[in-house]
């Protein structure tokens, strides 16, 4: 093998090194962006909130299994939230779902997936089940355009969308509502 021979094979074995190398080291990097981009921006493990009324007691409570903020959305998720809130007539009232979303405005908490709003009375509660509700920031309004299904004592009431102004003592069930009493 002549010298020539031999510097053009130590040319093609170094520019196959390179070409392995450079394959190689894309490759990882495109899989670390690629894993980046799955997970969220910020994450916070059984997250909690109070809110407290003029008096000083608490009137308002959010625990979360988990909340997390992801690239480019305004909202934060929420897996697991549950929200327990006093209104202005010292009613309680509890509120479950599989997710949720804290609005970036604060305007409103929106529970998505198998939600449950419960006001707690000793003669019976009031139990509405549905997909998606808003609940303002104060918590004094609740409402949905999903179909609902309401529960009171023996009252079984389906409709297509909900309101109630939960201190107000005011409920309002939207189209399509149907009865039964059992």
């Amino acid at each position: 093998m002549t010298a020539r021979q031999r510097r053009i094979l130590l040319v093609a074995c170094l520019a196959s090194l390179a070409i392995i190398w450079l394959h190689f080291h894309t490759n990882r990097s495109f899989s670390t962006v690629q894993r980046a981009a799955y997970l969220p921006d910020l994450f916070i493990q059984s997250p909690m909130w109070q809110q407290f009324n003029d008096q000083g007691e608490t009137s308002r409570q959010l625990h979360a299994d988990r909340l997390e903020q992801w690239p480019g959305e305004q909202d934060a998720r929420l897996h697991e939230p549950r929200l327990t809130l006093v209104d202005s007539r010292q009613q309680h009232w509890r509120a479950s779902a599989r997710n949720g979303r804290i609005r970036e405005t604060r305007a409103a908490l929106l529970l998505e997936q198998q939600v449950k709003l419960v006001r707690e009375r000793e003669n019976g509660n009031l139990v509405l089940n549905t997909e998606l509700l808003r609940i303002t920031d104060r918590g004094d309004v609740a409402e949905t355009d999903q179909p609902v299904v309401l529960e009171s004592g023996s009252w079984h009431v389906n409709a297509d969308g909900f309101r109630a102004e939960l201190g107000g003592q005011r409920l309002e069930l939207r189209g399509n509502v149907r009865g039964i009493h059992e």
